[in-house]
């Protein structure tokens, strides 16, 4: 149940989130507030000065409230937000309606890039891992947690031993493909077992007869790339401490992952990359990147012939598969540990862990769930079972700067077309250098 300074809290931020209230805007006096929802004037007071300590409103002396521009970029206590909101919230909006019904205190808040609260991806929550809280001991306080919930997709932060996120639903990455459309152009459909130059000669053929953003979503997004660097044995930076050099940016394991991915590009005609892979969910791409939680986005689509093979095997590589994941992240201001322990109980119990697994939006972290979910009959869900033994998610990157500096050194790097070896060494210096310094204590100089 709601007290009254939280009613008056939530009902601006719904009126705000609604669109019925603007940047600038100014709102009705607290008194006309306090007759329409039927709280004390004081209250209503109370309310508003909170919500302008938290940015969200300005109080003028004697002339009232107005929305402050930017509201929506602010870091509110009970507000969750969710990664790629236009995108997936309409899949998502059952599993809302849980939290909504179980956790009435907690705000999901889409308009809000980032909240207290947060459900991100691996990539987002590595490189600002130090934002959040360590909920390991709130997850070692679940009962049966290890026989009751998949471990691989922990293994991420084994090396930390610091849990700053734990996975509601996982996936292994797997290339998705339309059967109609290889048909229709004479290309077979690939197989299990097929390689780096079977994917090549796919592309080949297919590139006589269509243009290369109907034959692959290509990305230069770091959870495109990754997966092959991760298949050629290569990483960004180690999590094993003991190494004396954990920067393999500039690893020939690496570089070979990063040459892999060029000839792809290359293959498919050097065309400039999309960050969008909707035309496969149209019926209008031959291949895809992708995990499970784009089963929901087919099934719902429809009309799409679709099947699922494991990425191309490279010769002398690792066959390992990069892990799709989201996870629960709460930041370290939050003020409300009881709230805290709420959530996580709700986000992992069999309720919502049993609509994710109906959604097909990836696989339950929870066992029981996932099971009811996946079918061993469908040869597709076969393949993420499979390739569910291979994950591997260890980007180890533990700040914004770093993490940033790479992704935006290696787009650079496939839209200049630049060497990558020369480009991957300069970068791997830079890295180096940053972490050195992190790493020196900084001396102090007397006056």
């Amino acid at each position: 149940m709601e007290d009254k300074i939280t009613k008056v809290r939530n009902s601006i931020l719904r009126m705000l989130l609604d669109g019925k209230l603007k940047e600038g805007e100014k709102l009705p006096s607290a008194r006309i507030l306090s007759r329409k929802w039927n709280i004390s004037f004081v209250k209503v007071q109370q309310g508003l000065e909170e919500l302008s300590k938290d940015g969200i409103l300005y109080i003028a002396p004697r002339s009232g409230a107005y929305i402050l521009k930017g509201w929506n970029n602010r870091i509110l206590q009970n507000n969750l937000s969710f990664y790629n909101p236009k995108r997936y919230l309409g899949l998502l909006l059952p599993i809302i309606d849980i939290i909504r019904e179980e956790l009435p205190e907690l705000r999901p808040s889409p308009d809000f890039p980032e909240s207290v609260f947060e459900i991100r991806t691996i990539w987002a929550l590595q490189r600002a891992r130090n934002e959040y809280m360590d909920l390991g001991e709130f997850f070692s306080d679940l009962p049966e947690k290890d026989s009751m919930f998949f471990n691989a997709p922990f293994q991420a932060y084994s090396e930390t031993g610091k849990l700053p996120g734990i996975p509601i639903l996982f996936s292994p990455r797997v290339i998705f493909y339309n059967s109609e459309i290889l048909k229709k152009n004479g290309c077979s459909p690939p197989h299990s077992m097929w390689s780096f130059d079977d994917f090549l000669k796919s592309i080949e053929i297919l590139r006589k007869k269509l243009p290369a953003e109907n034959i692959f979503h290509l990305s230069n997004q770091p959870t495109c790339w990754m997966n092959f660097v991760f298949r050629a044995g290569g990483g960004l930076i180690s999590g094993k401490l003991c190494d004396d050099d954990i920067v393999k940016i500039d690893s020939p394991q690496t570089i070979r992952g990063f040459s892999v991915y060029r000839k792809i590009k290359d293959a498919l005609g050097n065309v400039s990359v999309n960050s969008d892979n909707t035309e496969f969910f149209k019926g209008n791409m031959a291949f895809m990147m992708g995990a499970r939680q784009a089963v929901a986005e087919l099934t719902l689509s429809g009309g799409v012939d679709w099947g699922v093979v494991p990425f191309p095997a490279l010769s002398d590589g690792k066959d390992f598969n990069t892990m799709a994941a989201d996870l629960l992240c709460v930041r370290k201001n939050c003020t409300n540990p009881v709230l805290i322990k709420k959530f996580i109980n709700v986000m992992l119990s069999e309720k919502v862990q049993d609509k994710i697994g109906a959604l097909k939006f990836g696989i339950p972290i929870r066992k029981s769930s996932a099971y009811k979910s996946l079918n061993l009959e469908d040869f597709r869900d076969s393949v993420f079972i499979a390739e569910s033994s291979k994950l591997i998610s260890e980007y180890n990157l533990d700040s914004t700067e770093i993490a940033g500096m790479i992704a935006n050194h290696i787009n650079n790097m496939f839209n200049l077309n630049e060497n990558i070896e020369h480009s991957t060494r300069k970068l791997a210096d830079a890295v180096r250098v940053l972490i050195k310094a992190r790493e020196t204590p900084q001396c102090t100089v007397a006056l």
